[in-house]
């Protein structure tokens, strides 16, 4: 009997391992990269193609490259109606890929616009105690309002938000939360880390620790712009590299957090935001928030991406 449940407990921390892993560690072996895994059959014509591509492109450590971001690589279109039919099936079949078990299906079926969308409603919602209005979300985020709310409807109908039918009195947007909210909120969730490597087409990495992780194994000699958002004020975060080196911060104030998994490895505009919002991690209530100089911490990460395995 002890022998069983001694063989079941190793199986279960096997099974767990990749989960337990935090992000941006040099160990390839930490997460199982599927560069020829097989497009199941249930995944035909242009489906098939743009999970192909995700595929491939998922085959390199710490990228999280979208659906939009792969009809792009194809150079393809991509409908809403596609992406909603790929969510059903990839939140059917979450084993058919690591990153789909890791992250879950909304990480990649949403393009960066929405995520953007869908993180200002929610930030100004805790902050308020209310929506804003679709003329308010537009003007800050600088779309049309008829934009913003196409944009909402389409996360009405993947139950990220639900479609009230237009504004009332309580509600200035039209649209609340949906049930199905929290699985798009899930760690990495609707958080941005955007490169653009030689002025090519953008892509998706898992965190700001990964991004720099995969800038100094990847594109040592490349320009590589990487574009994230502060979590509490959603002010925008870039920094460039270029031949290895950090070559501008915008902000110049931004501090890289590490929080541990990918949600919660974040750059904040300023240290106060990056203590404000490690306050609200348990683990960081009676312990020293790890908060970095990014150059600093880029030179760490290019000294533990020399090592030999």
């Amino acid at each position: 009997m002890i022998c069983n449940r001694l063989v079941l407990f190793i199986a279960v921390i096997l099974l767990l391992l990749p989960m337990m892993v935090s992000c941006g560690q040099k160990d390839g072996s930490a997460q199982s990269e599927q560069s020829t895994a097989n497009v199941p059959e249930k995944f035909v014509g242009v489906e098939r193609q743009l999970v192909g591509k995700l595929f491939d492109m998922w085959s390199h450590k710490g990228h999280v490259a979208s659906i939009d971001q792969a009809a792009a690589a194809l150079g393809i279109g991509v409908t809403d109606s596609v992406r909603i039919s790929l969510m059903r099936k990839f939140n059917e079949n979450l084993n058919i890929h690591e990153r789909l078990g890791r992250y879950r299906a909304g990480v990649f079926v949403l393009t960066n616009e929405e995520k953007h969308i869908a993180e200002y409603v929610i930030r100004q919602e805790k902050q308020n105690q209310e929506f804003p209005s679709l003329d308010q979300v537009a003007t800050d985020l600088k779309l049309s309002a008829e934009h913003i709310k196409e944009r909402l409807q389409f996360l009405s109908a993947i139950e990220m938000f639900f479609d009230l039918g237009g504004p009332d009195e309580y509600n200035k947007l039209g649209f609340s939360f949906g049930h199905k909210i929290g699985d798009f909120t899930f760690d990495l969730g609707i958080r941005q880390h955007i490169f653009v490597v030689d002025g090519g087409l953008p892509t998706n990495v898992g965190c700001a620790k990964e991004a720099f992780f995969v800038v100094a194994t990847e594109f040592p000699n490349k320009r590589v712009e990487y574009r994230t958002y502060d979590p509490i004020s959603l002010e925008a975060i870039d920094i460039v590299f270029n031949n290895d080196e950090i070559t501008s911060i915008q902000p110049e104030s931004a501090k890289l957090f590490e929080g541990g998994t990918c949600g919660t490895n974040n750059f904040f505009a300023n240290e106060a935001n990056a203590r404000t919002y490690a306050a609200t991690l348990p683990q960081f209530q009676n312990k020293e928030a790890p908060i970095f100089d990014p150059k600093v911490r880029f030179a760490d990460t290019k000294a533990q991406a020399a090592k030999p395995k």
